[in-house]
């Protein structure tokens, strides 16, 4: 699981010097990088956690998973207050 996360990752990383479209729309180069930079981390976090031999290595990548998940942004029923007029 951890191979595609640093692949992927480090497209994104090194994208803007490669000449890489790797997003649907134009984004700025930083980014790209910015992207990449948490995909190689989420994928370096998760190398280290399965080497660990133990799920107390993959507790902290679970808990960002699920907090990265479950913003209320990301619920269905999410709807942002308008501001009054």
């Amino acid at each position: 699981m951890t191979t595609p996360h640093l692949i992927v990752g480090l497209l994104f990383l090194f994208g803007p010097e490669l000449g890489l479209t790797l997003w649907p729309s134009p984004i700025p180069a930083v980014l790209m990088r910015f992207i990449g930079a948490i995909i190689v981390g989420n994928g370096v976090g998760a190398w280290l956690a399965a080497r660990q031999g133990t799920w107390e290595g993959a507790r902290v990548i679970f808990t960002i998973a699920l907090s990265a998940h479950h913003t209320p942004a990301n619920t269905p029923a999410y709807v942002p207050a308008l501001p009054p007029r």
